[in-house]
């Protein structure tokens, strides 16, 4: 299943899920939690975007420059730190999964905050902007109902988790 963190917290706790992975933005108290990774997160633009354009032009872009454009939104909560810097921008769509990101990003009409790996895996469809200013890191972690800690086949997954 793919969801919100908040879908599939909601999963392990109903029970019709036995592990998630979810970026650890909040804590809920019935879920134990294991950082897996930290992921780069970046700001993007693509497609036609005229900001793929200033960058091909090499123009020196400002954190105002970039700030004019519209976002991409989650209908989620997100961390206190990626609110913050989401203020600066006017609101474009609002959307659930990174996917629907990736793809208002690749149409040129708006900007978007995405794991950096994301664009390795589709090579030269989108332009990363000032990583010194918007790019940050977040710990994705796996997390279970905290009853069901001491299961054996937890466990093992977790171990195999942690050994990638």
């Amino acid at each position: 299943m793919t969801g919100s963190p908040n879908e599939v917290e909601r999963g392990i706790i109903d029970g019709k899920l036995h592990i998630g992975i979810v970026p650890d933005y909040q804590r809920h108290p019935s879920l134990d939690y294991a950082k897996i990774y930290d992921e780069d997160v970046g700001l993007f633009c693509g497609g036609q975007h005229p900001l793929v354009k200033a960058i091909q032009d090499n123009v020196a872009l400002t954190e105002s420059d970039v700030c004019k454009h519209k976002l991409v939104h989650r209908a989620y909560f997100e961390s206190e730190r990626l609110r913050q810097r989401k203020q600066k921008f006017p609101v474009g769509s609002t959307v659930y999964q990174t996917e629907a990101v990736l793809a208002l990003v690749r149409s040129g009409v708006y900007l978007g905050f995405f794991p950096v790996h994301c664009k390795d895996l589709i090579q030269g469809e989108f332009c990363e902007l000032l990583p010194e200013v918007f790019r940050y890191s977040t710990p994705i972690c796996a997390i279970w109902r905290a009853d069901r800690r001491h299961s054996r086949i937890l466990q093992d997954f977790l171990g195999l988790l942690r050994a990638i």
